[in-house]
């Protein structure tokens, strides 16, 4: 129904009683704001107690990625890392292996021919010589940055979690149009566009790649474009944070880890492991997996 803000003046009322759907208690609380009606809104209700949210499940540690401020400065080739560390071996110590979120899978994650000319702030330099001379030809664009450091140095090199990056972790991108959290242990570092949990932790891993999961993120994470056009979800910390993580069992806990492991040794080859994941997921929310399957219908229909 077209409205339009002349008169002759539409009756509100009469509009709401025909129009109108009932939200949530506290639908329109503070910042994020939800809109969900019916039974989307009934069992985002269900999986929001489920649990408590992942930012104190994980004791607050969900790290952003490193922004260089110039990439083509800081990201280097599988030959250029030869080059430079046979010229001085030492260079290999601030030669990183680099995701970026595409390359972030469900998962998997891939690290392709990249690798990060690893720069923090207060590095000494002088060390480093061959990858000085390496850098020298971007250095006018380097001062140019945003921000003051030195022009070698990454613009946030997020020095202070550095070590998370190189143990086994959970990487997600930061844009996604399904489930997109993967298990990291080849020490890579991450770009703006994932995200890191420095857990090894299958247990979440498989909550996270679950249905319910997804089904909360479409109802409270923004979308990017046109959710009826190709729109992806937004997985920024704020709305991937609040997301439950339900109390299970030890039984139910190592069936889970048991077959996020099938998962992870044949990603492409595990539809029985993931469909029984699914099952035991619904079951620790305690909501209907048909009910999921359906809204899951939907959420395909709105995203692709």
């Amino acid at each position: 129904m077209r409205l339009v803000l002349e008169p002759p003046y539409p009756n509100i009322l009469e509009l709401i009683n025909k129009e109108g759907q009932k939200l949530l208690p506290g639908a329109i609380t503070g910042d994020a704001w939800n809109l969900s009606v019916g039974s989307a809104a009934s069992l985002l209700a269900k999986l929001k107690v489920a649990g408590a949210p992942l930012v104190e499940y994980v004791s607050g540690e969900i790290f952003y990625g490193i922004k260089s401020g110039l990439n083509k400065a800081f990201i280097i080739d599988s030959s250029v890392r030869a080059s430079l560390i046979q010229e001085n071996p030492k260079c290999e110590s601030v030669i990183k292996p680099f995701l970026v979120g595409d390359s972030i899978r469900k998962w998997k994650a891939t690290p392709s021919d990249t690798f990060l000319l690893y720069m923090h702030h207060g590095i000494e330099a002088s060390d480093f010589k061959p990858v000085l001379r390496y850098m020298k030809q971007f250095r006018s664009a380097l001062e140019d940055r945003a921000t003051k450091q030195e022009w070698y140095e990454l613009q946030q090199p997020q020095f202070r979690y550095a070590q998370s990056f190189q143990s086994p972790k959970i990487v997600f991108p930061d844009i996604a149009k399904s489930p997109r959290f993967a298990l990291d242990r080849s020490g890579s570092f991450v770009d703006t566009t994932g995200f890191v949990i420095p857990r090894e932790d299958l247990y979440l891993l498989g909550i996270l790649n679950s249905k319910c999961v997804w089904h909360y993120l479409s109802e409270t994470a923004a979308v990017l474009g046109d959710p009826n056009k190709g729109g992806r979800l937004r997985l920024k910390r704020m709305y991937v944070e609040s997301i439950p993580i339900p109390k299970a069992s030890t039984a139910d806990r190592r069936a889970i880890e048991g077959l996020v492991k099938q998962c992870l040794h044949k990603p492409l080859d595990s539809k029985e492991a993931e469909e029984e994941l699914e099952r035991v997921v619904a079951r620790l929310f305690q909501v209907d997996l048909a009910e999921l399957d359906a809204s899951e219908g939907v959420m395909v229909d709105a995203l692709t």
